[in-house]
């Protein structure tokens, strides 16, 4: 929702819950910019590295960062097919 994140197991049990705001997202578009000069990104959020995590993608580059620090915890660039 607005104001949370939530992420459930394949059986529909909570696994983890996070507060969210739409601030986070425009951070995490501003570190793509600055950090790997990504200027058109898509931002979603997902789960993986045992933690809530931003998946930032633009053309052939994917990024996941941690949801709290905000470090790159996986980077891949090139044809993924």
């Amino acid at each position: 929702n607005d104001n949370n994140v939530y992420v459930f197991d394949n059986e529909g049990s909570l696994v983890i819950q996070k507060e969210f705001n739409d601030q986070m997202i425009e951070e995490i578009k501003l570190i793509a910019f600055n950090n790997y000069g990504l200027e058109d990104v898509e931002v979603h959020i997902g789960f993986g590295y045992n933690n809530v995590v931003f998946v930032v993608e633009e053309k052939d580059v994917i990024i996941l960062f941690d949801y709290d620090t905000k470090e790159v915890v996986f980077y891949i660039r090139g044809n993924l097919v």
